[in-house]
């Protein structure tokens, strides 16, 4: 289970900015690019806290 969290952080680490990184203006695709991390980091903090326990 702890290889699937880390392979989600480091998908996320690339695939977001990948994703922005094709917006013609460089300061909306950064402002994109960061509010998708930090919605990443609320979903992945509700997982961690709901989610991963009940695996366990």
């Amino acid at each position: 289970m702890a290889k699937v969290l880390l392979l989600s952080i480091l998908i996320a680490s690339f695939v977001i900015p990948y994703s922005a990184a094709g917006e013609p203006d460089a300061r909306g695709a950064l402002r994109r690019a960061l509010l998708r991390m930090a919605l990443f980091a609320v979903a992945y903090g509700l997982c961690l806290r709901f989610v991963y326990w009940r695996l366990l």
